[in-house]
Parts: C-alpha cells; sequence; structure tokens
C-alpha cells in the first residue's frame, strides 16, 4: 500500500511494461514471521499471476516500505530462489539464512519510527522500533551475503544523500544503500511528503531500474 500511495509504484512500473500487485495485510499488519498464512498467501499470489499472464519468472521483484520492506526481506528469504532482488524503503533489516540477493536500499538519518541507527541522528532509545538493528550493520548483512566487498564505495549526490555501493558481488548481485541525510521515515522523491523527504533521489526512479538489472541468477 505504501508503495503504491507515495512511491505510485503501479503506474510508473506500468510505464515500463511491467506488472506490478499491490497486496495489503489485514489491518495492514503483516505477520513478521516470512512464512505462515501471509507468506503462503503471497507466493499463493505469485502462482495465480505466473498462470494467468506472460511473466518471466526470473524477473519477479519485491518492494516495501516500512513494515512492508520488513515483509518483502523475511518472504524473499523464506522462498528462496523465488524472487530477483529487492528494493527496501525505511527498512532494510536483515533476517540471516537468505540466498545471496541483490539489494538496494533507502534510509533517512532522521528516521523516528525505524531510527537509522549509528550514524544517524534520532536517539532509538524510546522510538516505536527501540533495539532493531542499525542501518549500516544491516545493508552490511545483506552485502556479506552477497559474497561482496566489506568496505563500500561512498560518494555524495546533491546536498543531502550519500551513496553506498557494494563492490565484488557474486556474479550478477549487487547491494547499496542510500542515506537521506534529514530524512524522516518518508519515501525518497515522493509527491506526499508526510515528514522530510527529500527529492535529490527518486526511489522509485532507481527501484525500477534495480530490478531492471538484477534478473534472477541462473543456477
Amino acid at each position: 500500500l505504501q508503495a503504491s500511495t507515495y512511491g505510485d509504484v503501479p503506474r510508473r512500473a506500468a510505464e515500463r511494461g511491467m506488472l506490478t500487485v499491490a497486496p495489503e495485510a489485514i489491518g495492514g499488519r503483516w505477520e513478521i514471521a516470512g512464512t505462515g498464512a501471509d507468506g503462503d498467501f503471497l507466493t499463493a499470489l505469485v502462482d495465480d499471476l505466473e498462470a494467468r499472464y506472460c511473466i518471466d519468472r526470473n524477473r519477479v521483484h519485491l518492494v516495501g516500505m516500512s513494515l512492508g520492506a520488513w515483509k518483502a526481506a523475511a518472504t524473499a528469504c523464506s522462498f528462496d530462489g523465488r524472487f530477483a532482488s529487492l528494493a527496501l524503503v525505511t527498512v532494510e533489516v536483515f533476517p540471516g539464512d537468505c540466498d545471496p540477493t541483490s539489494v538496494v536500499a533507502f534510509h533517512g538519518r532522521a528516521d523516528f519510527t525505524v531510527p537509522y541507527g549509528e550514524g544517524g541522528t534520532v536517539d532509538p532509545t524510546g522510538s516505536p522500533n527501540e533495539g532493531v538493528s542499525g542501518t549500516l550493520a544491516n545493508i552490511a548483512s545483506w552485502a556479506a551475503n552477497a559474497g561482496c566487498d566489506a568496505e563500500p564505495v561512498v560518494e555524495r549526490i546533491g546536498d543531502d544523500v550519500e551513496h553506498r555501493r557494494y563492490e565484488g558481488c557474486d556474479p550478477g548481485l549487487g547491494v547499496e544503500l542510500y542515506t537521506i541525510d534529514g530524512g524522516g521515515h518518508t519515501w525518497p522523491g515522493s509527491d506526499i511528503e508526510i515528514g522530510p523527504t527529500t527529492q535529490t533521489i527518486d526511489a522509485t526512479d532507481l527501484a525500477l531500474d534495480w530490478f531492471e538489472a538484477h534478473p534472477r541468477r541462473a543456477g
């Protein structure tokens, strides 16, 4: 829902010839675990779409924001080999025990809902998600899982975005993080600003570019 509302993903993906489905959790609350009723629902939904439409099964990707990003990551890790890559906005926690996966993530240093952690500007103490692992540790875990070099290449984009790109990953894989200085629990580039929202980058464009560049690896 958030990827559709804030990122306008279905419309903009359709302009590129991509089919998008935007399931919504009952009451807006996905099950935290990757498996279970919600996991069965999501994979059955993909099965149904693959049966009814001409879909390249090597190009099935997951995108989400906040709890939706967590559910995307948990689902990908629970159903190894099913999804090609991930785009994660405001939550990029590594569930562990995953097949090597390509991941692009976006997180603001001033996120009060899911604090950035080390390098952020919000004290996690007392936040709704106190105790969640920090963004830099999370993305380093995804990178290690993909066989990437330990140290990323870091560059600035405009005045408020820091881009981390991990090199040396296993063939066909990539891991990148966009950090937004002063960014809140928001979708970068969104027309709907529910908090501090950068316009320096567009998370939707970057996510769709990511999907085009990262089909599922053979084998």
